[in-house]
């Protein structure tokens, strides 16, 4: 009984929050006129009444009822008889709808709502919430449900596994939700009442993972045992934070406290200090961080940040860290400006850095920009300094755009005038003898700095696309080519030839073979920097042997030609032993040296259709130990799961529960399971085509 305890404490969490995110676009829609169908409609100097299939679209959100009656004088909708308000594909029904037309407050009575787009933490639900209440308000800017119940269990009532009662819950989209009187149910059963939750709702609060409801238990070999604990509070309406307090077998007591504040309308800001009473010498944690926003007069927004942490145990030693940052900057029609002051210090060593920036739109074509900075670095030998100024003139033209800059670093100064882009000729995709290809021409004068070159320049290229053929039944070749011409004012030119064939062969429905061959080779000389060009040629191969439903053994290596250095060959078994099971097994084997270097192993056995286990592991041949190791055993009870988790490395383990509309993000540890050896869309020459274009003689 205890263990359900803890389950349907956590699905509260995770629940409730997401309603927010249910109402979160009611009053961002655009501002629209109202429209309606019926199949009757009566209009009288005091109401517009309708009746039979009545249909009212107002400002995105649909109203559905037997019958609505807009009162003309106080703009207020009443719909009776099977109301339904829609948006996107969440939907409420309810016995009686109002809504204020003027302050866009809408209350239903006796209603029941299904959400499927909806969002928790910047990222999409999986499933559908299902809720209940007696009676649930909008007004625009929060939400109010009376004596509601909330589920995502999709077995229908009374049957669902749990279901959650609260007297009054307030949501106000992406700051908070805030809860009363809750009770939580399995089955028809009550199993615990909790006073008030309190739950940010911010998407990317750094810290609102940590909000718990149940205590995290766990072991590691530092700390030992342990217990965390975080208790939600409300002050004033309008602050609110959780309190944490943790317990340690080896390492003491940590307690901390986080706020969330409000400054009235011209900003808010959160507060964090934790610190752990160490019970062992060697061990010490604190950590403490403010972020503040504010809206100064003159529309010019304050930020400020300030870290400082030390953590420290038996082993590891870091100096502390103290980390501020403080910015102003105000941004107009036409131009931006700001200003920003940062320190950082750990140890002996200190960063200061003094920042500003400023925009300006001249007019539709000529803009300008200026940045400034000064910044130091000491540490216990030494002290540096550095100051950089940039300012650039942009002018947007007709054929070209044109950039004038000069960038001073440390008393270095550099000029660099740029026209963006080059005058280019494209030809459309042509055939000789049905032999694709496309050939460009670009003229340009280029500055480059620092090496003070001024020149023209003239590129012409000739691209011979990727080509598939098919030879014979079981073979396809791909081959692709090219050349470059460079000249240039300065008397100097440069050409380069490239090319590229590829091979793939299939024995049978369950082997293939693939070898590719890429060259690249520049000849002559370029007085400016930005056409090096590289020399390659390598050669490169794979091996495919597999039974579609029961196993795929790949393995693929390369060998540079010119520096006669082979690439290591990377090798991997999927192994499909059960319906139900996978296993990968993956492997680099270093040729120059003939030794293997590592196994990267994951296992995925459904041991029954309720029970999961789960393993991954990466094992270092050199050094002969477990880079990491974890296990997991997942029990699946239809809407959650309950995960018990182990990590080798840190000797670690804990009890994770979720939600299977609220999943937890899945690490792809070594070579991905999912991907073969050999690209799947190698046969479709379009994929390739593009990349190979894209890289071609850069």
């Amino acid at each position: 009984m205890k263990s359900n305890k803890i389950i349907i404490i956590a699905v509260i969490f995770l629940t409730l929050s997401v309603l927010s995110a249910y109402f979160r676009g009611w009053a961002e829609e655009p501002n629209i006129p109202i429209r309606f169908s019926a199949q009757e409609v009566e209009y009288t100097k005091e109401k517009t009444i309708a009746r039979g299939k009545v249909t009212v679209i107002y400002r995105g959100v649909k109203f559905e009822a037997d019958r609505v009656e807009v009162d003309n004088k106080s703009q207020i909708l009443t719909a009776t008889g099977h109301s339904a308000f829609t948006q996107g594909k969440n939907r409420l029904t309810g016995e009686v709808l109002t809504y204020d037309l003027k302050t866009e407050r809408a209350v239903l009575w006796n209603a029941y709502g299904t959400a499927k787009d909806v969002v928790y933490q910047d990222k999409p639900i999986q499933g559908t919430i299902f809720f209940w209440g007696k009676q649930i308000e909008w007004n625009g800017t929060s939400l109010k449900i009376l004596n509601g119940e909330f589920t995502t269990c999709d077995i229908p009532a009374p049957y669902y596994h749990y279901h959650i009662e609260s007297k009054e819950i307030d949501i106000f989209p992406r700051d908070k939700l805030i809860a009363r009187k809750d009770s939580i149910y399995l089955g028809n059963k009550k199993i615990i009442g909790l006073k008030t939750i309190v739950i940010s709702l911010r998407p990317r609060d750094p810290r609102q993972r940590q909000q718990n409801l149940i205590p995290r238990v766990g072991y590691n070999d530092i700390d030992g045992w342990f217990a965390k604990e975080a208790v939600s509070y409300l002050w004033g309406g309008k602050d609110y934070g959780v309190v944490h307090v943790d317990w340690f077998e080896k390492t003491g007591i940590g307690a901390g406290l986080e706020h969330y504040y409000k400054l009235g309308n011209k900003g808010d800001g959160s507060f964090y200090f934790y610190k752990l009473n160490p019970k062992t010498s060697g061990v010490r944690r604190r950590e403490f961080n403010n972020r503040l926003q504010y809206l100064l007069p003159g529309n010019f927004n304050l930020t400020w940040a300030v870290d400082s942490s030390i953590n420290e145990f038996p082993g590891f030693f870091r100096p502390p860290i103290y980390n501020s940052q403080v910015a102003i900057s105000r941004a107009g029609l036409r131009h931006s400006i700001s200003a920003s002051y940062s320190l950082y210090n750990q140890g002996d060593n200190t960063n200061e850095g003094y920042n500003f920036l400023h925009t300006y739109k001249i007019s539709n074509s000529l803009s300008s920009f200026l940045s400034v900075d000064y910044a130091t670095n000491s540490s216990f030998f030494s002290k540096t300094f550095r100051t950089h100024y940039l300012g650039r003139l942009t002018n947007l033209g007709k054929i070209f755009d044109t950039d004038l800059e000069q960038e001073v670093t440390s008393g270095t100064t550099l000029y660099f005038v740029n026209r963006e882009p080059e005058i280019t000729f494209r030809t459309h995709p042509l055939s000789v003898w049905n032999v694709p290809y496309i050939a460009s021409l670009s003229l340009a004068n280029y500055h480059e700095e620092p090496t003070g070159i001024s020149t023209n320049r003239q590129d012409f290229q000739l691209l011979l696309p990727d080509k598939l053929w098919q030879l014979g039944k079981n073979n396809k070749l791909n081959v692709g080519a090219g050349f470059r011409q460079l000249m240039y004012g300065t008397g100097e030119a440069k050409y380069v030839l490239a090319s590229r064939a590829g091979i793939l062969t299939r024995y049978g429905p369950h082997v293939n073979t693939r070898f590719d061959y890429n060259y690249q080779q520049p000849y002559g000389f370029s007085p400016i920097q930005y056409d090096f060009i590289g020399t390659y040629e390598l050669l490169t191969g794979s091996l495919e042997v597999y039974n579609k439903d029961y196993f795929h053994l790949g393995a693929t290596t390369g060998y540079d030609i010119r520096s006669h250095f082979f690439q290591n060959m990377v090798a991997q078994l999927k192994w499909k032993p059960k319906k139900d099971w996978d296993i990968t097994l993956s492997s680099n084997y270093d040729m120059n040296h003939s030794k293997w270097l590592n196994i990267n192993s994951q296992l995925n056995l459904q041991l029954n259709p309720t029970l999961n286990f789960q393993y991954w592991s990466y094992y270092d041949l050199n050094t002969q130990k477990f880079t990491y190791q974890d296990f997991a055993l997942v029990k699946d009870m239809h809407c959650w799961e309950a995960r018990l988790i182990y990590r080798g490395n840190f000797q670690e383990f804990w009890l994770q529960i979720v939600l299977k509309a609220f999943p937890s993000e899945s690490a792809v540890i070594g070579v991905n399971p999912r991907g073969p050896i050999i690209p799947q869309n190698w046969w479709d020459p379009s994929s390739s085509n593009i990349q190979y274009q894209q890289q071609y003689l850069r």
